[in-house]
């Protein structure tokens, strides 16, 4: 960590005062329907006459023709360019960002462990802030020249320095001490403690270098200590914090798959006997922050038939008050099957153990349910293998058609989309 910080200082005393754009300087805007409130149009852009597309002519061009695109931007979980003049929906936990190497808006979808935001969010513009218009106006104007290296200037750096360094010591030394809480017996912490030291953990290991640093104390084995803890509270924080050092973490999912610690068999074993489901919903967040982006995580998911394991875990908790954990169960059985090759090539999975699942998530009412659960049905190609689900399938077009027409004109483009693809899945 201290040569991170290391590589900061001279960082900025190389280039001082540069400006540099990123995701603070993004804004959300309410959009207001059809007069497109928020959203501001550059003057060569235009909507089309359904307002349904925006497009620009570029007039440079050998044979300038029209070029349009969707106003609302088509979503997923990975960053999406968001074009001049496109809006989109809340929810899902939306993220925004400026891409600080090709300059351009992004956004996508995506949250934690309590993230069950409904995906009919708001529609919504993503607009540059005064400072970043300003950056941009000009990208030649973009640095200004560095501010000379006087001593009121190094003193300023060396103050900047010692904060750095005092704060870089504070969060190892509470990390330390909080790993050291972990270790251990358990018989010889108080739950209280307990508590006090996985909450203090759990905002450190978010970065890559403090989460890698639990690691070699033996904090990874400390959390694994107090997975089976009595108290539901004590399990779901343990929950979080593995999740929280496993996410996009190759160094510590490399030694959460190790043979010293073998992590996804105890998450498998741990779905089996779970009751809480709180604790459960953390568990899940954590087996997905431990599949994604891993391919060895994925084809040892597969080798212990963990889709078995979530289809009899989720089976168990049935109900609309358990949407949330079913809707987690899909998702992540949904992103193996189409971002790891391993699931690509390897995920076969059984319709009859997760045929209920879908047809409970189709007939909720919920249209995040439904997308969730259509969007899993195509992606593992189930529908044709679950023919009790066609009355459910149907039943879950005419609610996302109820919803659009709650929609005002030119914001139902998500539904239309889901009534497709339900049409499609009936057809199959």
């Amino acid at each position: 960590m201290k040569v991170t910080v290391l590589l900061l200082l001279l960082l900025l005393l190389l280039v001082a005062s540069v400006r540099v754009r990123g995701e603070g300087l993004l804004s959300l805007v309410r959009s207001n329907g059809n007069n497109g409130g928020g959203e501001q149009l550059p003057a060569d852009y235009y909507r089309s006459e359904d307002r349904q597309s925006v497009c620009h002519v570029d007039e440079t061009a050998a044979r300038p023709s029209p070029f349009c695109y969707p106003r609302v931007v088509p979503m997923s979980s990975e960053w999406t360019t968001v074009l001049p003049g496109q809006i989109v929906r809340a929810g899902n936990g939306l993220n925004v960002r400026l891409n600080m190497e090709t300059h351009v808006k992004e956004a996508r979808y995506g949250g934690g462990p309590n993230d069950d935001s409904d995906s009919q969010g708001e529609l919504v513009a993503v607009e540059a802030s005064a400072a970043a218009a300003a950056s941009s106006s000009n990208d030649d104007d973009r640095h200004e020249p560095p501010k000379p290296l006087t001593p009121e200037r190094r003193r300023e750096l060396e103050e900047w320095w010692e904060e750095m360094h005092k704060l870089s010591n504070q969060e190892s030394v509470l990390l330390r001490s909080s790993v050291d809480v972990l270790l251990k017996e358990p018989a010889a912490v108080a739950d209280n403690e307990l508590v006090h030291a996985l909450h203090s953990m759990e905002d450190i290991v978010h970065h890559v270098d403090y989460a890698a640093d639990m690691v070699t104390m033996g904090g990874l084995r400390g959390l694994l200590q107090h997975i089976t803890h009595p108290d539901a509270q004590i399990r779901r924080a343990v929950a979080v914090v593995l999740g929280s050092s496993l996410q996009s973490n190759p160094k510590v999912q490399s030694a959460a798959l190790s043979d010293s610690h073998r992590v996804l068999g105890l998450l498998l074993d741990r779905l089996d006997l779970e009751t809480d489901a709180a604790v459960l919903s953390g568990q899940l967040h954590a087996l997905g922050c431990l599949l994604r982006g891993s391919e060895l995580a994925v084809t040892q998911f597969l080798d212990l038939a963990g889709p078995a394991h979530i289809a009899s875990t989720l089976a168990r908790f049935d109900g609309d008050a358990h949407a949330a954990i079913r809707r987690k169960g899909v998702t992540l059985l949904t992103d193996i099957k189409t971002l790891s090759d391993a699931g690509k090539a390897l995920l076969v999975v059984d319709a009859a153990a997760w045929c209920p699942t879908f047809e409970s998530l189709l007939q909720s009412g919920h249209v995040d349910s439904i997308q969730k659960a259509a969007y899993g049905l195509d992606a593992l190609a189930l529908a044709p293998l679950c023919p009790s689900l066609s009355d459910s399938i149907e039943h879950a077009e005419q609610t996302v058609r109820a919803h659009a027409q709650q929609e005002e004109p030119g914001n139902n483009e998500v539904f239309d989309d889901l009534v497709q693809l339900l049409s499609r899945l009936s057809i199959k």
